[in-house]
């Protein structure tokens, strides 16, 4: 339990969220997400054609500028910015979160991440800070998929032996489904309660993480 503890207490850290209770998918009394499938693939999905993708190619800024011709990035916690064709946020401790907003509840998120540290990674279902899907290091091999609901925390899944250097995240969201990727091992769950939510984006603690090649596709 200790350990589970501990990785609540990162991702508590990283979202800036005060007390909350933790659950594992082995409580009963809440029987949302259902774990529904898990199977490891080939390869990591492609991010499929009409897909709009953001590469970071423009200078420096302070906060990483347009996604699209349509939305900037929303910075929910600073501090972001766009260096070497690449986006990176934190500060050595303080949490960076930003988010874009997909056109439809049904869409696909994408993005590359290279020297991920711990609590690096993507949100997506997320409705505000106490209500939102995460997919996060824990090490640059081990991956945690965690349902925070209502301030609640709850530890779904654990992908291990992710071979870095360059980690690709993906979450498909279809209603009350979501696959989740990351570099090839996939699983599904399901979840109504954030089901209608469409804003997904970047996560990490450190801006020792980076990453490229954001894409988001509707439909």
């Amino acid at each position: 339990m200790g350990r589970i503890i501990g990785i609540a207490t990162l991702v508590v850290a990283l979202l800036g969220i005060g007390s909350v209770a933790l659950a594992t998918h082995a409580d009963r009394d809440d029987p949302h997400p259902t774990f529904r499938d898990q199977t490891v693939g080939a390869g990591a999905y492609a991010a499929p054609q009409g897909a709009v993708v953001d590469r970071f190619t423009r200078a420096a800024t302070g906060g990483l500028g347009p996604f699209d011709r349509h939305q900037s990035w929303r910075t929910v916690s600073p501090a972001w910015s766009v260096e070497g064709d690449h986006a990176q946020g934190g500060s050595f401790g303080a949490p960076a979160v930003t988010t874009i907003t997909a056109g439809h509840a049904d869409h696909l998120f994408q993005t590359d991440v290279s020297a991920p540290t711990p609590g690096a990674g993507i949100v997506f279902r997320y409705r505000d800070a106490k209500n939102f899907w995460t997919l996060v290091a824990k090490d640059p091999e081990t991956w945690l998929l965690v349902q925070i609901r209502n301030g609640k925390f709850r530890l779904v899944q654990t992908l291990v032996r992710v071979k870095p250097p360059v980690i690709v995240l993906t979450v498909i969201a279809r209603g009350t489904e979501l696959t989740v990727e990351v570099s090839g091992k996939r699983f599904s769950i399901r979840d109504p309660f954030l089901a209608t939510e469409r804003s997904v984006g970047l996560v990490t603690l450190s801006p020792e993480t980076t990453f490229d090649n954001a894409a988001l596709y509707d439909g």
